[in-house]
């Protein structure tokens, strides 16, 4: 089954707190990725790192001084999943805005380790307008590509392009530009997809930011197609010699019961009449007549 990006949900939170809707049609097996993104506003605090729902696992945490904290959470749908109605990140950052992204990914292996499904990098820069970042190794062909930037900005709203990979760079396409600000400092997020057709390195991976503001912070990840369904066999040899066929006789058969007609011919009987008369014998010598009467 090929990757593909089924579904997300976004939303945005004030301070380091953001709650997130469910992707839609979410199903047990689904991979979800999703991509948060703070702005610190000067705020050094120590602990401003997000803490994730029961069940993600954290892939990335960025988390400069002071700059955009991001971080990258991954988990494969179970029914615990599937039955929430949505998922919450918090930051103990204080003087910050929060926006977040959930991608729904099928085509994942199936209730698989997330090990084998997810590879990611990070890093975080002041460079601009275009910031670089330490890139990664996918293990199989036809890895779904996922680049995210992030970026606080007094001035507002940040445009995001020119997504590359040094080497083989595929074509990207921008799924999202997410710009939040109730107040104060604002949090700009984009995040790109590409194909990357060969394993391999990927080099170094940058993106161009349309306005200069905080630390830009940036993610990479890697998602494989199932690698269950693929494998190597032996080719199948079929032996052509027949043995000489043997033809044997079923011995159980169920026979009509023999019906033998009784009609016989009728008899035919025939019979002579016999009259009896006396003969006379009057002249012969000594001979008396017997009376038969």
């Amino acid at each position: 089954m090929a990757l593909s990006l089924a579904s997300k949900a976004s939303g945005n939170g004030k301070y380091g707190d953001v709650t997130i809707t469910k992707p839609s049609s979410l199903a047990e097996g689904d991979l979800m990725i999703a991509f948060i993104a703070s702005a610190t506003a000067g705020d050094s605090d120590s602990d401003k790192a997000h803490t994730g729902p029961s069940g993600w696992t954290k892939l990335q945490g960025i988390v400069p001084n002071n700059g955009t904290i991001l971080t990258v959470w991954g988990v494969v749908a179970t029914s615990a999943q599937t039955a929430a109605t949505n998922f919450s990140w918090a930051s103990s950052a204080t003087n910050s805005n929060t926006t977040g992204i959930i991608y729904r990914i099928t085509g994942a292996l199936a209730f698989g380790s997330l090990a084998i499904n997810v590879d990611s990098a990070s890093g975080h820069s002041y460079d601009y307008p275009t910031a670089s970042f330490g890139g990664l190794t996918t293990e199989y062909d036809n890895a779904l590509l996922l680049m995210c930037g992030a970026e606080e900005a007094a001035g507002g709203n940040v445009n995001f392009s020119n997504y590359v990979v040094a080497n083989s760079n595929p074509t990207w396409t921008q799924q999202d530009d997410l710009y939040y600000e109730p107040s104060g400092v604002a949090i700009n997020m984009a995040v790109a997809s590409a194909t990357y057709p060969t394993a391999g390195a990927t080099g170094n991976f940058s993106i161009t930011m349309s306005q200069d503001g905080g630390d830009i912070s940036g993610a990479l990840v890697a998602i494989y197609e199932s690698q269950d369904s693929t494998f190597n066999a032996d080719p199948l040899v079929i032996n052509a010699t027949l043995p000489n066929p043997t033809y044997t006789a079923d011995a159980n058969f169920t026979a009509d019961p023999l019906v033998v007609t009784s009609t016989m011919p009728a008899e035919t009987h025939s019979q002579t009449d016999h009259t009896w008369s006396n003969t006379d014998k009057s002249s012969a010598p000594s001979w008396v007549n017997k009376e038969k009467s």
